[in-house]
């Protein structure tokens, strides 16, 4: 029998990889040390794919030649939006839209560079995915795995480089201002918004949301002051339409009973046409939204006191110091 002190035994050294490695990657991914890094190395993967998706994947036509023959008769001088139009239809969004799509129009050889066209949308993709990380940074608590996730969507690189939908450059304007009125700059996140909004109207969905933080942070007043500036701004924007044509541009802009066409649902097919056609189906999802909207106002409510709480701090000016510090 050999001695003890001869007998062969494992490198300890081995043993102690796998909690090594689970150590170092729950750092990595499970913790926010690196998220700068992490980020930096996200924003050049996401330049590479984009890229590669542009030049392996075709391009979808859906709205782009529709968005520059609705630029095309704008810039010959129609400013009445109701003959204003496309192949898919008239003119529905309001006067942002426009103007950044005018732009587009002039940088893109009268829209026929889509080449082009997928490169800008990207720049927007990455400009909009660090905005978005920003906000996350934010949080002390949130790890690179939350950034990393903002990348597995297939549905929304589609969107921006293979579309060309408006709807990126109005979530743009509206994530910007979700960082600033993080940074509690009241002001600047309204006029934000409020350009979103120019763009497409569905940014409105996130002004409850915008309108019951400011009730928070600065009451009733800053709420007041916040509906001027956004107001202020969508009159300016739509300004050589309003001054021409007003009626027609506020009704086909801002068109809250506008319906739907089924053809262009992605997240509502199962359902079928009828159904999704219904009055009762619509009025069933604005129950919804409103439920689920006041419930959300409750819930956040419960970190201050509760709602009637929040309330009666923001009418009678009373500075909630939660909000302050959090």
């Amino acid at each position: 029998m050999k001695p003890k002190n001869l007998q062969k035994t494992k490198p300890k050294h081995k043993d102690a990889l796998v909690p090594k490695a689970y150590a170092f990657i729950s750092t990595v991914f499970l913790s926010n040390k690196y998220f700068n890094y992490g980020l930096c190395a996200l924003v050049i993967f996401e330049f590479m794919f984009n890229f590669l998706i542009i030049k392996k994947v075709a391009y979808t036509e859906i709205d782009w030649k529709a968005y520059m023959q609705q630029v095309d008769i704008y810039l010959n001088g129609e400013r009445n939006y109701n003959n204003i139009y496309g192949d898919t239809g008239p003119l529905v969004y309001p006067a942002g839209f426009v103007w950044i799509y005018t732009l587009m129009y002039y940088i893109t050889e009268r829209g026929q560079n889509i080449l082009r066209a997928q490169y800008i949308f990207m720049g927007l993709y990455i400009v909009t995915l660090i905005t978005v990380a920003k906000i996350y940074r934010m949080d002390k608590k949130v790890s690179l795995v939350y950034v990393l996730m903002l990348s597995v969507s297939k549905r929304l690189h589609s969107i921006y480089v293979l579309r060309l939908f408006n709807d990126p450059f109005a979530f743009f304007f509206a994530l910007l201002g979700t960082l600033y009125l993080a940074k509690r700059k009241i002001v600047v996140s309204s006029i934000l918004f409020s350009l979103g909004i120019s763009i497409k109207m569905n940014v409105l969905l996130w002004i409850p949301g915008v309108m019951f933080c400011i009730f928070v942070m600065g009451g009733i007043q800053s709420v007041l002051i916040s509906i001027l500036v956004i107001v202020g701004i969508q009159i300016i924007v739509g300004l050589p339409f309003l001054l021409t044509f007003p009626k027609e541009y506020l009704v086909k802009s801002f068109e809250f009973g506008r319906e739907f066409m089924f053809k262009w649902t992605v997240n509502w097919r199962m359902i079928g046409k009828d159904i999704f056609l219904s009055q009762e189906f619509s009025k069933m999802l604005l129950a919804i939204h409103l439920l689920l909207l006041l419930f959300a106002v409750i819930l956040w409510s419960r970190p201050y006191n509760g709602i009637f709480k929040v309330i009666k701090n923001g009418i009678f000016g009373t500075k909630n110091k939660k909000m302050l510090q959090s």
